[in-house]
């Protein structure tokens, strides 16, 4: 039998194919304390600020965007919408990540308590 849950996942998965997200970090402590996001071409791009850094990313799907141009994409992105140089932004190292869509279906289990990223990712 199938867990409501495992048909949830399934139908944001199949509906939401955005399955590759593009990231790099910022080695500077944030400004902001919230996470902003923007929509974009073929999915969206966020500011995340951490303790030390700034996590910068691109959600895609790999279905209908190659990774070179998903890459292409942030770059341009990135060069227009902050203050780095172009040549800052080419010499980023930057990892692409295989994702799947979806949520636990606990996120409160004993004294663990999954918040925010932790407990799904769409």
């Amino acid at each position: 039998m199938v867990k409501e849950h495992e048909h949830l996942n399934y139908y944001i998965s199949k509906n939401l194919p955005l399955n590759k997200a593009l990231v790099h970090p910022i080695n500077k402590p944030g400004d902001w304390n919230f996470t902003h996001h923007y929509a974009h071409k073929n999915g969206w791009i966020w500011n995340v600020p951490l303790w030390n850094s700034i996590g910068k990313g691109y959600v895609y799907s790999s279905q209908f965007l190659p990774k070179d141009e998903a890459e292409k994409e942030l770059k341009e992105y990135l060069i227009n919408n902050t203050k780095c140089s172009k040549e800052i932004i080419n010499s980023l190292q930057y990892s692409h990540i295989q994702m799947t869509p979806g949520f636990h279906e606990k996120s409160w289990v004993k004294n663990v308590c999954a918040i925010g990223l932790a407990n799904g990712f769409i």
